[in-house]
């Protein structure tokens, strides 16, 4: 080791486990690597929530029904113009 080791015997170590985790707590807090990746987490929560509720909206039976319409409607339209061209 290069040295005594920080805050030993320096009068600076915490007297119990609370005021350990409160001065960890501010450290963290402090520490502006932590608040990026806090608002990273954040963000990946908000897009599984958004995921889970677009999924029970895509679900649903009146979209399920108006995406297969839209679908049929787009393959007999297809059909429609593929027809014409595969004569000779």
């Amino acid at each position: 080791m290069c040295g005594p080791d920080p805050g030993h015997g320096t009068g600076l170590e915490p007297r119990s486990l609370w005021a350990a985790y409160r001065r960890g707590a501010l450290l963290n807090l402090l520490n502006p690597t932590v608040g990026v990746f806090s608002i990273a987490l954040m963000g990946f929560a908000a897009v599984i929530f958004a995921t889970e509720v677009a999924r029970r909206w895509l679900t649903s039976p009146p979209v399920v029904r108006a995406i297969d319409r839209i679908t049929g409607g787009i393959l007999i339209v297809f059909e429609i113009v593929r027809v014409p061209e595969s004569r000779p």
